[in-house]
């Protein structure tokens, strides 16, 4: 009775692996990466790399992050997106250099900024995560920390 048991949790081991790879093999290739870089970044040569960045949800949203992006909302003036890509839900967001003074303006000033890119973040369904990215490195705020790998989703513990 073991071996007949054993035998048949192997069987449905093998099987379900063998499903999960034909569900990958006919799913075909991971949603693509979009980006939108900042309007006065150049273009890109490569053409496939051109369409990605014409996306208008990317582009729209780029638009309302950079329009939200005030001395007001806890953002020193003149930053600015460089570049948007959403991966998988998670949003890379790579803020301009200007963007770095949000350290050392208060913990009041960088909770605001913060939470005005994931109060307009929330407005897109394809966004469930965030990641900001300065420099080519993670942010860090001084009084907040890590501003990587952040549930856009209102919980009961973040500010509205």
């Amino acid at each position: 009775m073991k071996k007949v048991l054993g035998a048949a949790i192997i069987v449905a081991l093998i099987s379900a692996a063998g499903y999960v790879v034909a569900l990958r093999w006919i799913g075909g290739p991971p949603p693509s990466t979009v980006v939108a870089p900042h309007a006065n970044q150049a273009a890109s040569p490569d053409p496939s790399d051109t369409e990605q960045k014409a996306d208008p949800a990317i582009a729209s949203l780029t638009k309302e992050l950079n329009a939200a992006m005030t001395p007001g909302a806890g953002f020193p003036q003149g930053s600015r997106v460089v570049s948007l890509r959403i991966d998988h839900g998670k949003a890379i967001l790579d803020l301009s250099s200007e963007a770095k003074g949000i350290n050392g303006s208060g913990d009041t000033t960088e909770s605001k900024a913060l939470q005005t890119l994931l109060r307009v973040l929330r407005g897109c369904s394809a966004v469930n995560e965030l990641s900001v990215v300065l420099d080519g490195k993670p942010f860090v705020g001084d009084h907040s920390g890590d501003w990587t790998d952040l549930p856009v989703a209102v919980t009961s513990e973040s500010p509205q």
